[in-house]
């Protein structure tokens, strides 16, 4: 497999799930991202299910703005409805000393994934982006870091990173789908889910091997 290509695929990916740019809504529109989906899918011996993209029927980029804000930015005091981050869709810490009477509860920013994230960060002398300060655990973000852990680890330190931190996204499509009608958001996340779990099992095939 091309390691190179197989890195490219998650910062593809990271794009789905971050904050909107210009220049990834024109390549949305214009057939450029399933083009590039395409030339991947050949590097990795992966086909994505890249057709429900071109159903999108944004009206322009700020209206791809404006829904994309609407689906994952919906801010309530510390808790974020459908937000792509991690540490609010597990208990927001195992420490038995933590205390705070809503340790184990979910629905918190900045929580033991969180922690997790940001010493990988450290340990590679990385810093996180700004914005993601308290949320390192950010989906968009933690695909970034999978494609630089591509090219710096091995595929026993990925897997486990992948068990780890992309373990909560069923249940995340779920909340979607309870949430939210916009069907494109939600194939999005599905495309991430299912190469995730593809290379998942791809990666557990090798070690068996090896």
């Amino acid at each position: 497999m091309d390691k190179k290509m197989r890195s490219n695929a998650y910062s593809l990916l990271s794009e789905l799930i971050k904050p909107p740019t210009k220049r990834f809504f024109q390549d949305l529109t214009h057939g450029a991202l399933e083009v590039e989906m395409e030339i991947l899918s050949k590097g990795i011996g992966y086909t994505f299910e890249k057709n429900s993209l071109s159903e999108q029927q944004f009206l322009n980029f700020d209206d791809y703005h404006a829904q994309y804000t609407k689906v994952f930015n919906n801010v309530a005091s510390e808790q974020i409805s459908c937000a792509p981050i991690e540490s609010l869709y597990k208990p927001w810490t195992q420490d038995p000393t933590a205390g705070v009477s809503w340790a184990k509860e979910k629905g918190f920013l900045y929580g033991d994934p969180a922690l997790h994230i940001e010493s990988i960060y450290n340990a590679l002398k990385l810093t996180i982006p700004t914005g993601y300060e308290k949320k390192p655990d950010h989906l968009g973000l933690m695909l970034e870091l999978a494609a630089i852990l591509v090219d710096v680890t091995d595929e026993e330190y990925q897997l486990q990173f992948m068990k780890d931190h992309f373990d909560w996204l069923e249940e995340y499509i779920k909340v979607l789908e309870s949430k939210s009608k916009h069907t494109f958001f939600i194939n999005c996340i599905e495309i991430i889910q299912k190469f995730i779990t593809w290379d998942m099992n791809r990666m557990e095939r090798n070690l068996k091997v090896s």
